[in-house]
């Protein structure tokens, strides 16, 4: 199962864009990251949005960058 989490970068880099997300695989009871979309987006919710959208649609990992270009967060 996927798992895809919004994550913040240190404030500290002063990123104008400091939200991404990841995608987490849940096997028996484990969860291991399998993808990093760096920093990406200054809008927290669409981002968690985004996250939860491909959570619920199972979204394999290689297609998240096509879910971010779709959706125009990029």
């Amino acid at each position: 199962m996927y798992i895809y989490e919004p994550f913040k970068v240190s404030e500290k880099l002063r990123d104008p864009r400091p939200y991404g997300i990841l995608c987490k695989v849940e096997d028996e009871g484990r969860r291991e990251t399998r993808a990093v979309v760096a920093p990406y987006s200054n809008d927290w919710e669409a981002v968690c949005r985004l996250a939860e959208t491909c959570t619920a649609l199972q979204v394999c990992p290689e297609e998240l960058l096509l879910m971010i270009t779709d959706t125009g967060q990029h």
